[in-house]
């Protein structure tokens, strides 16, 4: 926003009413370029292209690979390719290894070196009993939405894309951990499938966050909301939408829709919560 030379209101509401327009453009750029620096300062899109193609060749295929001495260069980089279309999806080890003709050690030493050195994480799914939460199948991200984009030249904008509510979903991811300590952020699901993206445990209490970045579907309140609060008494939830602001009384809760373009202050209104 800095960079966009956009001021950061204190207020997100003042946002949606006078100034959504700007401030979702930034949101487009961010998403699909990413926040690193040094392509975040260039106002041309063709010069961000290219450093994001220089990033990812040099950093992610050289770098990574030259540090942790991977041995198949091409099975490292099949990797890295299937993991930007599953960004977002569960991670399964075994299906990985089938899917990039790896065997499941080489695919679990890839990605630990992806994660040490922040191409991508793991969320893991929220149990009351840690110990089961660590060994369920958790969730992949990619830490920097422009590395996703680079890996396969994608550049396109959020309204041209097919995946926009899984970029958005993956930005707010990225968001979180930046904000908030990856040990009080989880996902949901339950035994039948249903899922909310992330759920934030904060002192005595979890707060679900639900992208729903879909037009059609940003004013409905998700129904997964009241499974939570049965089992675990939510107070206050967050569902992020594409352009919708409201706030409303549900399965005895406080859900708040707020656009995604309002979430740079996602860390003040969580505190909110606390």
């Amino acid at each position: 926003m800095r960079f966009s030379g956009l001021r950061i209101p204190e207020e997100p509401a003042n946002v949606v009413r006078f100034e959504s327009e700007g401030y979702s453009r930034a949101l487009d750029d961010f998403i699909i370029y990413g926040g690193y620096p040094g392509v975040a300062i260039p106002d041309r899109k063709e010069e961000k292209v290219q450093l994001l193609k220089e990033i990812y060749t040099s950093y992610v295929h050289k770098d990574v690979s030259d540090f942790f001495k991977i041995e198949d260069i091409p099975g490292f980089n099949r990797l890295v390719q299937f993991l930007s279309q599953q960004s977002g999806g569960l991670c399964k080890f075994s299906e990985l290894a089938k899917n990039t003709r790896l065997t499941r050690y080489f695919v679990e030493t890839y990605l630990f070196a992806l994660r040490e050195t922040y191409v991508v994480q793991l969320l893991h799914p929220y149990f009351v009993n840690l110990g089961k939460a660590i060994v369920k199948t958790p969730k992949l991200y990619f830490c920097d939405t422009g590395i996703r984009n680079a890996v396969f030249g994608q550049f396109g904008t959020l309204a041209q894309r097919h995946d926009a509510g899984l970029l958005v979903e993956n930005f707010i991811f990225s968001e979180l951990i930046k904000a908030i300590d990856r040990e009080y952020i989880w996902f949901y699901r339950t035994t039948a499938g249903s899922e909310v993206d992330f759920v934030i445990t904060t002192g005595d209490q979890i707060v679900p966050v639900e992208v729903k970045y879909s037009a059609s579907r940003q004013k409905t309140v998700p129904k997964i909301f009241a499974t939570l609060a049965d089992h675990a008494g939510i107070k206050n939830a967050l569902v992020a939408t594409r352009d919708h602001a409201n706030e409303i009384e549900r399965y005895g809760a406080r859900i708040s829709f707020r656009p995604a373009y309002t979430l740079y202050s996602i860390q003040k209104l969580l505190s909110r919560f606390s």
